[in-house]
């Protein structure tokens, strides 16, 4: 799946006619002489920008060298998305269905193509998501290592996911965040003292800034206010987009008749099949606290989710106080799209966790049910003749 995943990013960024908005990209922060793609604009997703312009000095303006910074950003997000399925689930039908959720998520697709920054944002903080899963769920530092180097990978993944888009920037600070404040709890538990302490701090925020300095740092500074209109008011609505640009529409050129039927039915109902689950879960995690204290490996899976749900909360938190605050409009659309990465990593890594209770067996076996659906689901969706944002622009 992979493999057929790469292959088939790289067909439609050959075949598909360009959009509206990589269109204005192009000619706006790339084909001009000057350094345009430092401008502060909405539009302009600086470090996608650069990569543009020396992919077009490079081997000339074409449909493929246009979205080529946007499938390195691809491939980024389908290894890490394959790295991290194999870290969070061992059973192998549940492993393909996690990755398949991660990866061929058709509103997640349309972004591992398009001359936007998205894709390499999401590439870079999938990235960021396996490193921090690799350090909680097989720490391989020894204990009087003071900085794993996973943390250095991470920082600088958050710092080149805000520069691809900014829009990630709450996202990849609350993982950072979550990440360091874990690292240093360790610490703190092998009694390692202020020095080493700092040196973790300073190592976990370094290559984050240096990244956003070295490709971002001007356009932040200076991204004027006017430029902040795009977005909705309402939580509601941003999730209702999330949902219904995942689960579009079926290809009928790929799913006969019955089958599309068959998993409109099952698509319908997933939502109220996953409350019943998420419920589920929390109520067996209750009630096993003793048993997952005893299990390292239910624990760690437990952490791993827990820190990830913190940081959505904190993201969200953070994106309706600005609405609130400052009437800057919620995410909404493709300046959404980060929920989609940690909320599957948070909803797979739970059905990691393994425990005796009949109850907790079944609530499992209906979240398996979930991604296992959702998976078929996305990849009936598969097409290469139109981004669903830009559906006008596909002739």
């Amino acid at each position: 799946m992979l493999g057929f995943g790469l292959v088939w990013i790289f067909h439609r960024a050959w075949v598909q006619s360009i959009s509206l908005d990589e269109a204005n990209t192009f000619l706006r922060w790339v084909a001009p002489d000057g350094p345009t793609h430092w401008v502060p604009h909405s539009n302009n997703h600086v470090l996608n920008s650069l990569l543009m312009k020396l992919s077009v000095w490079l081997f000339g303006p074409t449909h493929f060298t246009i979205r080529l910074p946007a499938l390195v950003g691809g491939v980024i997000y389908l290894a890490s998305a394959f790295a991290l399925s194999r870290v969070l689930i061992a059973p192998k039908i549940a492993r393909w269905a996690t990755f398949v959720c991660f990866a061929y998520n058709p509103f997640i697709m349309d972004y591992l193509v398009a001359a936007r920054g998205y894709g390499l944002a999401l590439g870079f903080l999938t990235m960021a998501l396996y490193l921090h899963a690799r350090t909680l769920l097989f720490d391989e530092s020894s204990p009087n290592e003071i900085v794993p180097r996973s943390t250095l990978a991470l920082s600088a993944s958050a710092g080149l996911a805000v520069s691809a888009s900014f829009t990630f920037s709450y996202a990849a600070f609350f993982l950072l965040i979550a990440h360091t404040a874990l690292q240093t709890m360790k610490a703190l538990r092998l009694h390692h003292g202020v020095r080493q302490l700092t040196v973790l701090w300073l190592s976990a925020g370094l290559p984050a800034l240096a990244a956003l300095l070295l490709f971002a740092g001007s356009a932040l500074m200076d991204f004027p206010r006017d430029q902040l209109f795009w977005g909705t008011d309402s939580l509601l609505v941003a999730w209702r987009d999330l949902r219904d640009g995942s689960f579009l529409e079926l290809n009928p050129y790929l799913v006969n008749p019955l089958l599309v039927r068959m998993l409109d039915f099952a698509h319908r109902h997933l939502f109220e099949a996953l409350f019943f689950f998420a419920a589920g879960f929390l109520w067996t995690i209750a009630k096993s606290r003793t048993e997952i204290i005893a299990c390292a490996y239910c624990r760690r899976r437990l952490i791993f989710s827990g820190s990830l749900l913190a940081v959505l909360f904190l993201t969200v938190l953070s994106h309706w106080l600005q609405f609130k605050l400052f009437q800057i409009p919620l995410p909404y659309e493709r300046t959404a799209i980060f929920v989609l990465p940690v909320a599957t990593a948070v909803i797979c890594s739970a059905l990691a966790i393994q425990l005796s209770s009949r109850l907790h067996r079944a609530v499992r076996g209906l979240g398996v049910a979930i991604i296992s659906v959702s998976s078929l689901y996305f990849v009936g969706e598969l097409r290469d003749s139109f981004f669903r944002e830009w559906r006008d622009c596909a002739e």
